[in-house]
Order: structure tokens, then C-alpha cells, then sequence
């Protein structure tokens, strides 16, 4: 096993809508509380990213942001960490990207005003904000079900909830692994019924909340991956009671 998680959290002064940050913070606490070590380092912007970034690198974490920041990083992206976000995706390890960031891995985002904002192009999807008559706001819960082997092994916790805030509609130019489909809520766009994305090991998804706070399974499936390995059952067990009874009450 590893000595410790490094975790890279891209632009966390940016990219931290309706508490995304709180992502890391559970996610570090439910290391802690198996005495597991870990390491947060930001990357902002104007840093480059190096070969020993890569190697050590063991989970990626970007939050939402609004338009106009997606615009302020999208330069920086392009030119310091696309090359980095590409190989780090293509050697199957793990991320989570929430809202702005999920819907900067596809081709292009189209603000209400017709402006593209060009994104990625690591995964071929595209996301158009619709006006804000199309805005998706509200609690979300999706069946992740039909991706139970590759998510939660020896669980039987197929729900993730969230709460949701967006004026972009993402759509697929391809057939994509999505996340789950939607119980209540909105998801990928107002359509489909459809939530999030998978791609390799990396998750986009549409869930603030944060999403790791309501849904312990879904974290401790990114520390296990960020060790390499789906064997659940070697993580020491904590009393997620209060998590429950919340999740209770959203069903």
C-alpha cells in the first residue's frame, strides 16, 4: 500500500461553488479516520505541471465555477495542464470533476449570449446554456445501479444524492458511460434524464452538495482507487449513521 494519497486540487480559489471544497475535506477526514495518510497540493493558476506531478499524483479533484472563471482558466488550461490532464486520464487514474469543471473536459460550452468557450476536447460532448427558463436547480438523486461492478463493489449502495445548480444542458455527440440515471431531478440536460459521465477512472458529474458528504460509498471508492484497488472491505469501517438518517429523509 501506498505511503500516502497525493491528491492535486486544481484551481481552488476558482472553482469552488455551493461548498465543493468540502469535497476534500471529506475525503481527507475519512482518511484520518482510518489512519491513512494524505497530501493536498493546489495547482493554480500559471504553475506547470512536472513528469513527478504525474507519477505521484494519485487523485485529481476539480470543483464548479461560474462562466466567467471557467474564461479566466481556460487559458491556463490549455496552455500548462491539457498535456497533463490528457496523460493523466489516459493512464486510468482518478478524478472527480463537479459542473464547470465536468463540462470543461468536452468540446466547447455555449453561454446564454451564443459565446463559445472552448473546452478540452479530452471527451466529445458539448454543454449550451439554454436560458435560464432551462436552469437546473434543486436536490438530485440518481440510481447508479447499472454501474454498481465498477463504482461500489460489495456494497449494496446504489443512490447518490446532491443537490444541483446549472444553466449549461450537456449533451453527447457519442455514446459515453454515464454516471446513473435520474430519480429526481435534472442531470446531464432536461431530457435525457441522464446524470454525469465516466471516462476511464475520472467521474464528471452535475452534484454539489458536497457530493462526498452524502454519499460515504462514493468517497471511499476514490481512496481505494487512488490506492489502487476495489477491495472495499480492507477499509476499517466508520459510523456513517448521520449520513444515513440525512439520506433518509431525501428519498
Amino acid at each position: 500500500m501506498k505511503e500516502k494519497i497525493k491528491i492535486l486540487y486544481f484551481y481552488p480559489e476558482l472553482l469552488n461553488l455551493y461548498g465543493d471544497r468540502g469535497n476534500i475535506e471529506v475525503f481527507a477526514k475519512r482518511c484520518l479516520d482510518r489512519n491513512l495518510k494524505y497530501e493536498v497540493n493546489s495547482v493554480n493558476l500559471g504553475e506547470k505541471l512536472s513528469l513527478k506531478d504525474f507519477k505521484e499524483a494519485d487523485f485529481i479533484f476539480m470543483g464548479g465555477g461560474s462562466d466567467l472563471n471557467q474564461k479566466t482558466l481556460y487559458e491556463d488550461l490549455l496552455k500548462n495542464k491539457k498535456g497533463f490532464l490528457i496523460d493523466y486520464i489516459a493512464s486510468n487514474k482518478c478524478g472527480l470533476f463537479i459542473c464547470g469543471a465536468y463540462q470543461l473536459l468536452g468540446n466547447y460550452y455555449e453561454t446564454e449570449s451564443g459565446e463559445k468557450i472552448d473546452g478540452l476536447g479530452i471527451c466529445n460532448f458539448y454543454t449550451k446554456n439554454e436560458g435560464k427558463h432551462n436552469r437546473s436547480v434543486g436536490k438530485i438523486k440518481v440510481d447508479i445501479s447499472k454501474n454498481s461492478n465498477f463504482l461500489f463493489k460489495n456494497t449494496k449502495d446504489y443512490f447518490i444524492y446532491g443537490f444541483e445548480n446549472h444553466g449549461g444542458q450537456t449533451y453527447f455527440n457519442e455514446e459515453i458511460q454515464v454516471l446513473g440515471d435520474v430519480v429526481y431531478g435534472y442531470g446531464n440536460n432536461r431530457k435525457s434524464k441522464k446524470e454525469g459521465m465516466i471516462f476511464n477512472q475520472i467521474i464528471g458529474t452535475y452534484l454539489h452538495g458536497p457530493v462526498l458528504s452524502l454519499n460515504p460509498s462514493f468517497c471511499d471508492f476514490f481512496i481505494m482507487k487512488s490506492y489502487d484497488s476495489l477491495e472495499l472491505p480492507k477499509l476499517k469501517s466508520i459510523d456513517d449513521s448521520f449520513v444515513d438518517t440525512a439520506r433518509f429523509y431525501l428519498n
